[in-house]
């Protein structure tokens, strides 16, 4: 069956018959029950990118070969295909396959290298295929998602950001409260931003509004507005208007009952203006 280990079996040579008609004859026998032959083109591509934090040339040369014989040799003995190559940018590297089901390659790549030195990854995927789900293999979050995170790899939660991951949302949610790090932090907002309409994930948003970052406080308060045209209002030739947000996000703590007291304490808006704003937006 597909995915699964396959076996071998030992085929032996008869006096004056060639081994290749012999070997011919067992791929007949499994023909007639059934088996088909799959053409090239008919495989789907599958990627599966790693991060590079630091490139050490031989270091990373050596893995590259690594991987791609690891891989290549996993796909093979599951039946699902091969590992045709692998490149690397400054950022990146990208291990290309070719597979005859993304899905079953997918759940059997992320089981199989959990406990290698490969499992390091940022995400298994498709370009052609929006990817619905990503399985958390342990508790807490999965490499392909928790990696990103901590190096800060936005190239590679932009991609995630495609995938559902709400089911991972009071996992997301619990990671960023334990985490005393913004740019963490920062990551994860930047990868839930679209699914503010989750509970659990609103409240990671409206908790990315103390960031120091106003980047994150920027996207997290108009994705929880759902008002992007926020962004025209708030940035002033690309460069955001620091007055114009806080009043944008004092209004939104207003209306939904959030203590603004503790905003403008956290974030030191304690000007002579937000001071007015303040006393208009005070229960």
């Amino acid at each position: 069956m597909v995915g699964s280990e396959g076996k071998t079996k030992t085929v032996y040579s008869l006096p004056n018959v060639k081994a290749q008609d012999i070997i011919q004859e067992e791929i007949y026998d499994l023909v007639e029950k059934g088996y088909v032959e799959i053409k090239v083109e008919e495989y789907t591509n599958l990627f599966i990118d790693y991060f590079i934090e630091d490139i050490h040339l031989n270091m990373t040369q050596e893995k590259r070969q690594q991987v791609q014989k690891y891989t290549s040799e996993l796909l093979g003995w599951t039946g699902l295909g091969l590992c045709d190559n692998v490149s690397i940018n400054e950022k990146n590297m990208k291990v290309f396959c070719r597979v005859i089901d993304f899905d079953i390659a997918q759940q059997v790549i992320g089981h199989d290298f959990l406990n290698t030195e490969f499992s390091d990854y940022t995400r298994i995927y498709n370009e052609n295929i929006k990817v619905t789900n990503i399985e958390s293999i342990n508790n807490g979050l999965p490499p392909q998602i928790k990696i990103p995170i901590d190096s800060s790899d936005y190239d590679a939660l932009e991609g995630l950001r495609s995938t559902n991951i709400s089911y991972l949302a009071d996992e997301l949610f619990k990671y960023f409260l334990e985490s005393d790090n913004w740019d963490i932090k920062n990551s994860i907002a930047f990868l839930v931003q679209d699914l503010s309409d989750n509970a659990i994930i609103k409240n990671i948003l409206e908790k990315s509004l103390y960031s120091p970052h106003e980047d994150t406080k920027l996207a997290s308060i108009a994705h929880l507005k759902k008002d992007m045209q926020l962004f025209d209002r708030v940035q002033i030739k690309c460069e955001i208007d620091s007055k114009k947000l806080d009043i944008e996000i004092l209004e939104y703590m207003k209306s939904n009952g959030i203590n603004s007291e503790i905003y403008c304490s956290e974030t030191k808006v304690y000007t002579s203006l937000f001071k007015r704003i303040l006393s208009i937006f005070k229960y």
